[in-house]
């Protein structure tokens, strides 16, 4: 892949990364980083500590993520089941009255036979 659209399609991820990160998710991910940067600068090696409650941070944040693309998928496919029910149903309700009017009429001609047979 040439360079350029490695750094497209990076920018792509990145933007519907931050899109889905809550403002304070960002911000806890920010001061996070500052913090683990300004104690590596001071101590010369990486903090294993910070190094993985960023991880667990970052672990978080995917699985929250992932929930929300999960619920969202989930709820659009519920969304089209009720509209396939919803279309079943008022052919069923039009299946009916038709059927209910039939007999009606079936129910008049047969009170006139009545009253012409009296």
């Amino acid at each position: 892949m040439k360079p350029e659209k490695q750094e497209s399609a990076q920018n792509v991820r990145n933007s519907t990364h931050n899109a889905l990160m809550s403002s304070s998710d960002r911000s806890q991910l920010i001061v996070l980083n500052v913090v683990s940067f300004w104690v590596n600068c001071q101590v010369f090696v990486p903090n294993p500590s910070l190094v993985r409650v960023r991880d667990e941070i970052r672990m978080t944040i995917q699985a929250y993520q992932t929930l929300y693309e999960s619920s969202i998928a989930f709820g659009m496919r519920k969304a089209l089941q009720a509209k396939q029910k919803k279309a079943e149903m008022e052919k069923k309700i039009k299946d009916l009255d038709t059927e209910c009017n039939k007999l009606e009429k079936q129910v008049k001609d047969l009170e006139e036979k009545i009253v012409e047979a009296e």
